[in-house]
C-alpha cells in the first residue's frame, strides 16, 4: 500500500510514508467500527507517533496514509468525536470554524462552570433566576455577582446557562 504524495509539499514528513507504514498499522486496532490507536496518546486521549524524527498526532498521519497532505489552514476532525479513531473514513479536513461548529453542534464544548473564564456557578445562577422570579432587580445581582446587567438577562432567557 502506497499513499499519493504531492510532487512539492510543505509537510516534508510525508515523503517518509514507505519506511513506517507497517509500524504505523501495527499500532492500529481495527476490530470495531472506529479503529483505535493502541499506542501512547496525549492527556485528551489523540495518538501520538515519531514519525520522521518529530512526534506527530495520528490522526493525522493516518490522513496523509490514505489521502495526502494536509492544507495550509486545515485541521483533521473526526466524525466519530474518538480522538484516538484513525480510521480514514472517520476523518475529515476542516478549519477552526469548523471545529468550532461540529463541537458546538455536538453538544460538545465547556458548559457553565467548566468554561474557563466563567464568574458563576450553577448554583449562583439557579439563585439569580430564583430573585429574578421573585421581583429582584437584574441591575442589583450584577453588582452583586460582579457580572454585567446583560449576563443576568441572558440568563433569565436562557440565551446563556441554559441546561
Amino acid at each position: 500500500m502506497t499513499a499519493r504524495l504531492p510532487m512539492v509539499s510543505e509537510q516534508p514528513w510525508t515523503l517518509h510514508l514507505g519506511d513506517c507504514l507497517d509500524r504505523f498499522w501495527s499500532k492500529v486496532d481495527r476490530s470495531g467500527d472506529c479503529w483505535l490507536w493502541k499506542a501512547s496518546r496525549t492527556a485528551d486521549g489523540y495518538g501520538v507517533i515519531r514519525w520522521a524524527g518529530k512526534s506527530r498526532k495520528a490522526h493525522r498521519v493516518a490522513w496523509v496514509i490514505a489521502a495526502g497532505e494536509i492544507p495550509a489552514g486545515k485541521l483533521v476532525l473526526h466524525r466519530c468525536d474518538v480522538p484516538g479513531c484513525v480510521r480514514p473514513s472517520h476523518l475529515f479536513l476542516g478549519t477552526d470554524a469548523d471545529n468550532a461548529r461540529d463541537r458546538t453542534e455536538k453538544g460538545r464544548g465547556a458548559k457553565g462552570e467548566r468554561m474557563g473564564r466563567a464568574k458563576l456557578t450553577w448554583r449562583e445562577v439557579d439563585a439569580i433566576r430564583i430573585r429574578v422570579a421573585a421581583g429582584e432587580m437584574q441591575k442589583t445581582l450584577a453588582a452583586e455577582f460582579d457580572v454585567a446587567t446583560s449576563t443576568i438577562a441572558r440568563i433569565i432567557t436562557r440565551e446563556r446557562w441554559a441546561s
